[in-house]
């Protein structure tokens, strides 16, 4: 069975002079002002991704529950990894978590990395260690177990900041419960220009993500492209936190950083309208991007419909859009097929008639009317009546979705 057993890798260019620095995917996108109205308060949100460091400052007060033991049995002896490390392997899965929920306070004094939705809960998931290859879950492949387990715990987006060239039944079979029960799906397209080909990324009903720069132009690195690309965020010059030392921070690059950034802008529009379901509020994503209008409209192949816009979504009422998710592709080629993303029909009660019923008085000297039961109609009778028998039949039935790259778009502030 192939399985998704790598992650995302980001890149760590060197900061040009002149250029934005690496907090602009927070001061740029009024992630601050939204702040005093949504923060992701009541939406939970898994992430899967490597071991990550818990005790960084950007998580001292986040709302974190690290599910152990991870899904990952590295040296194949029976017993999966601790989920946590202090180890540079930490890096990432840190790194993609401070970004969604991380609170601004920076190590030894240091800007901090702000969260996109700090108000939000994560659930944590490792599924990987520092050798990927040789990562053996011991309940079939790491990423399937950690996807299942997420679902089982009551995920509302499920971050995947990670891809592969390859899948299989299990992982398929995955992806589709998580979307039939309502979750969000958020993956990054693989860090390699080219047609779209990575799974999670490509799998039908799933939000996938590529990684635009401060200057919102496409990067020559993560240009990827096809009819499954579906949005694009933040994800070029993002500040992190380096392990080991757990004192530097690096502007990475890459469309890991895209995906967590664009899980934290679901959740705060979720946050603001919490009586949408998981369908409108993928409708709203797609509908109010930065160049949206309101309507489901693509771009084109390598900016899907446009790029993610935490605003738009916060100030858009989900609720006026069709409960319909519109990644679903009902097609012979889309995996899983979409009759498997989508739940059960509701089953249709059988008619049902009450019985007949035949009352006559008892009372030989009622001569204006008889008694009946009180849930059927009076029939008033004239004369002397010896007996009377009343029919009442009573039914009732219920019942009841794309290419010449425009590399850029006006920056809202």
């Amino acid at each position: 069975m192939a399985a998704a057993c790598l992650l995302v890798a980001v890149a760590a260019p060197a900061q040009a002079e002149g250029e934005a620095d690496d907090l602009w995917y927070y001061r740029d996108t009024g992630l601050a002002d939204l702040h005093a109205t949504a923060s992701g308060e009541g939406i939970t949100i898994a992430v899967i991704d490597s071991p990550i460091n818990p005790g960084v400052p950007e998580l001292a007060d986040a709302d974190l529950i690290v599910h152990e033991p991870s899904f990952c049995d590295a040296d194949g002896d029976g017993r999966r990894e601790a989920a946590t490390a202090t180890t540079e392997r930490a890096t990432h899965g840190t790194g993609m978590t401070s970004l969604i929920v991380g609170n601004g306070v920076g190590a030894g004094g240091q800007p901090g990395v702000q969260g996109v939705a700090p108000g939000a809960t994560i659930r944590y998931y490792a599924w990987a260690s520092e050798d990927l290859d040789a990562c053996n879950a011991s309940a079939g492949p790491g990423s399937t177990g950690a996807i299942s387990q997420a679902v089982a715990d009551g995920a509302d987006i499920i971050s995947l900041s990670l891809g592969g060239p390859d899948t299989g039944p299990d992982e398929l079979a995955a992806i589709a419960d998580a979307v039939r029960s309502g979750a969000i799906v958020v993956a990054g397209a693989e860090n390699e220009a080219g047609p779209l080909s990575s799974w999670p990324a490509s799998a039908n009903g799933v939000v996938t993500v590529a990684a635009v720069t401060a200057l919102q132009e496409l990067d020559a690195g993560y240009e990827v492209y096809g009819p499954g690309m579906d949005v694009v965020a933040p994800g070029v010059g993002i500040r992190t936190l380096q392990g080991p030392d757990w004192t530097t921070y690096r502007a990475r690059s890459g469309n890991s950083a895209a995906t967590a950034w664009t899980s934290g802008a679901l959740a705060l529009a979720w946050s603001a309208h919490p009586d949408a379901t998981a369908n409108q509020i993928v409708q709203s994503l797609l509908r109010n991007t930065v160049n949206g209008e309101g309507q489901l409209e693509r771009v084109d192949d390598y900016w899907g419909y446009g790029i993610v816009s935490a605003r738009r979504m916060v100030e858009a009422d989900p609720t006026t859009y069709p409960d319909v998710n519109p990644l679903i592709v009902d097609s012979p080629d889309a995996q899983p097929p979409a009759s498997e993303l989508l739940p059960p029909p509701e089953a249709e009660p059988a008619p049902t008639t009450e019985p007949d019923e035949s009352m006559a008085s008892d009372d030989p000297t009622a001569e204006t009317g008889v008694e009946v039961n009180p849930g059927l109609p009076l029939i008033p009778i004239v004369g002397a009546v010896a007996g009377l028998a009343v029919l009442a039949g009573i039914a009732a039935a219920v019942l009841a979705r794309r290419k010449s790259p425009n590399h850029t778009h006006e920056q809202e502030r």
